[in-house]
């Protein structure tokens, strides 16, 4: 059967892909905010003013807070997650591969405010075996994540399998491949069981191998629609 998916620009997005806001100014940050219900924001790959984080995180709802290391300094971009979830940030996500003095306190005050944690790993080398994956997952719940969020570097179909074999064994899992042959993971990701996953901004993706919100919504859309078992 042959379909045309057509991608227009849409105000709404399901609940379920969370729209990844990064390389974008204060007014787009805020134009997308107003289209969804559901977003990432990626203080590491926004110029953003302290006052303008503050305002992003107390006036809109369900938002993850994310600053990865690089360009930011650990002490900047522990000060910026507590103060992000002070201002209202619904979820906070650290990596699991953080010093435990930086890592632990964010945690903790995640869990004081009864806000959720997602705790990350990320391989941008190779998907690894299947006994280090789930090694790997474990590590992050342990952690105390409310959501284990792996990301794995996919280079062959095998890869895929393994990384969404692991909605067998998980609730609260995000188990993504990144890179080109990585996409079809991000797309069932939802259809498998993970509460949610991830898209950007038509143009400005945050990850190696990331659709846009557009692309994601048509084509999970699709799927739903033909997977339901209704004739």
């Amino acid at each position: 059967m042959k379909f045309k998916i057509s991608f227009k620009l849409k105000l709404t997005m399901r609940n379920d892909i969370c729209l990844s806001i990064g390389n974008v100014d204060y007014s787009a940050v805020i134009e997308y905010l107003n289209r969804v219900s559901f977003a990432e924001i990626r203080i590491d790959l926004l110029n953003l003013k302290r006052e303008q984080l503050s305002h992003i995180f107390s006036a809109y709802n369900n938002l993850i807070a994310t600053c990865r290391g690089g360009s930011i300094g650990d002490d900047e971009r522990f000060m910026i997650l507590i103060d992000a979830l002070d201002q209202g940030a619904a979820f906070v996500d650290v990596e699991i591969d953080s010093t435990e003095h930086w890592f632990k306190p964010i945690v903790e005050k995640a869990k004081a405010l009864k806000r959720k944690v997602i705790v990350s790993s990320h391989n941008f080398q190779h998907t690894p075996n299947a006994d280090e994956l789930y090694r790997t997952v474990d590590s992050l719940f342990d952690a105390g994540a409310d959501v284990a969020k792996i990301a794995c570097m996919v280079r062959s179909p095998e890869d895929n399998a393994k990384m969404l074999g692991l909605y067998a064994s998980y609730q609260n899992l995000i188990s993504l491949g990144m890179g080109n042959r990585g996409v079809i993971s991000r797309v069932l990701a939802p259809l498998l069981g993970a509460p949610f996953t991830y898209a950007s901004i038509p143009g400005q993706g945050t990850a190696e191998g990331q659709l846009d919100k557009n692309q994601m919504n048509e084509i999970i859309n699709f799927l739903e629609q033909h997977t339901s078992g209704k004739d």
